[in-house]
């Protein structure tokens, strides 16, 4: 049970709610061809009170024509159930770095749906691993998603409201009209150089498209669409020094995102650890120290605030029973 009040942008339907989730899990291995191929299955079954009954299967198969080769393929069916937020809230935002240039103030307003359903996803992937030697290995995959029911935002009209002052209003309701495919890969070489150092480095790539079923004056399809870097790549590098202490840092690049300004970026990780025994360890980790702070990602529905992601330097205990 929940208690949420309402304030002057944020309108709730029911203020207290009680939800109930349940869920499991079963999956089985079987090897129809002994060291050679194997098939795994299983489903996730759950129930919750806005959809009923979700069921979610999956399927993977790998065969290994060679103890150094590994060709997988995988099936998958995955939804999101709705939030509370997308059934019972009125939210006022203001578009202003969208909608520039309107004679008058202007608010958006978002109202949840109550026959909001949940969000699918179809998946297809297809992987193949190689050993070119002891120290050398080779990682790629190939997706294919197909998504439905995907939440989707129609402003139809303009409102005019002249009290408390002189304003314009955009209704817009939460349903399930969009859909689309994305399809991308990711490649990833290990190397162990030596016993005590070892590289890695990844390469991925994706694409997305989106489409309304309900077309109206203005649509989030394309600002779903580039939610995602396009591009990313990570190199990183562990070392051992000496028995107990251990090095690792690793750089990253992500792809910039057009629709809402945010520029590509290169960051750097570092972690330095100290392991008495193998139950205890003692660990600096530095994140994002290029730059003291730099933006990843806006807020969603319309506002597109500017949210900075900071330098930060911490310490970790972690103590194994």
């Amino acid at each position: 049970m929940d208690h949420i009040s309402g304030t002057s942008d944020l309108q709730v339907r029911d203020p207290s709610v009680g939800l109930h989730l349940f869920s499991a899990f079963v999956q089985d291995e079987v090897a129809v061809v002994p060291d050679r191929l194997n098939l795994t299955f299983g489903t996730k079954l759950e129930h919750n009170d806005y959809t009923g009954v979700e069921v979610q299967p999956s399927a993977r198969l790998a065969w290994m024509p060679h103890e150094r080769h590994t060709l997988w393929a995988a099936v998958s069916r995955a939804v999101r159930t709705p939030s509370r937020a997308e059934r019972d809230f009125r939210l006022y935002v203001d578009p202003s770095t969208l909608l520039a240039g309107l004679p008058l103030p202007t608010l958006v307003s978002i109202d949840g749906n109550p026959d909001f359903g949940a969000e699918n996803l179809l998946a297809y992937e297809l992987g193949y691993r190689v050993s070119l030697h002891r120290r050398l290995s080779l990682d790629g995959a190939v997706f294919f998603n197909d998504y439905d029911r995907l939440r989707s935002q129609v402003a139809k009209s303009f409102e005019f409201q002249p009290a408390p002052f002189p304003h314009l209003i955009v209704p817009t309701t939460i349903n399930n009209d969009l859909y689309g495919e994305s399809y991308g890969f990711e490649a990833l070489a290990t190397w162990q150089g030596l016993d005590a150092w070892r590289w890695r480095a990844s390469y991925s790539f994706l694409s997305l498209q989106l489409h309304n079923r309900e077309q109206g004056a203005f649509s989030v399809t394309e600002m779903e669409e580039f939610a995602s870097p396009q591009q990313q790549v990570f190199v990183s590098t562990d070392v051992e020094l000496g028995r107990h202490v251990e090095l690792g840092m690793g750089v990253r690049y992500v792809d910039r995102l057009s629709v809402q300004t945010i520029p590509a970026y290169t960051e750097l990780e570092a972690r330095l650890a100290w392991k008495p025994n193998r139950n205890c360890e003692l660990a600096i980790i530095g994140r994002n120290l290029l730059d003291p702070h730099h933006r990843e990602f806006s807020t969603e529905l319309l506002t597109y605030r500017r949210v900075e992601v900071d330098r930060a330097v911490y310490f970790k205990l972690t103590l194994r029973f």
